[in-house]
C-alpha cells in the first residue's frame, strides 16, 4: 500500500462515467417497459390498432410512462422473489417432514395458510 502510485483523477471520472451510463441504460429500459405495459392493453382494447394505442401512449407524460414501467418491473421482481421464497419453504417443509412427519405436516399447513393470507393481502393492496 505504501508503494502504490497516487491515483489519478481520471480513475474517478471513469467510475463516474460508468455509473452514469448504467443509470441511463436503466432509465431507458424502465421507460421502454412502461411504453410496452401501456401499449399492449390499449391495443387489445381498441381492436389491435397499433396507431391508436401508440397515439394514446404518446399523450401521457414521461413520468406517467416511467411510473408504469417501474410498477411492471416491481411486480416482476416481487413475483420472482416470491417464487424463490416458496421454493425455500417447500424445501424446508420436506426436510422437516422427513425427520418428523407430524410436525412437518403442521408446519406445512401453517406456512400454506400464512402464504395464502399474505398473497391475498398483496393482491388487494397492489392491484
Amino acid at each position: 500500500m505504501a508503494n502504490d502510485p497516487p491515483r489519478s483523477g481520471t480513475d474517478r471520472w471513469a467510475v463516474f462515467g460508468a455509473v452514469s451510463a448504467s443509470l441511463a441504460v436503466a432509465t431507458g429500459l424502465v421507460y421502454s417497459l412502461g411504453v410496452v405495459s401501456l401499449l399492449l392493453p390499449l391495443m387489445v382494447a381498441y381492436g389491435n390498432d397499433f396507431a391508436t394505442a401508440w397515439y394514446a401512449v404518446s399523450l401521457l407524460t414521461t413520468a406517467a410512462v416511467a411510473g408504469h414501467g417501474i410498477k411492471a418491473l416491481w411486480t416482476a421482481i416481487v413475483f420472482t422473489f416470491g417464487t424463490v421464497v416458496i421454493g425455500l419453504i417447500v424445501n424446508l417443509v420436506r426436510r422437516i417432514y422427513k425427520t418428523q412427519p407430524r410436525l412437518g405436516t403442521f408446519v406445512g399447513i401453517v406456512l400454506l395458510v400464512a402464504l395464502g393470507s399474505y398473497s391475498m393481502f398483496f393482491w388487494y393492496r397492489v392491484f
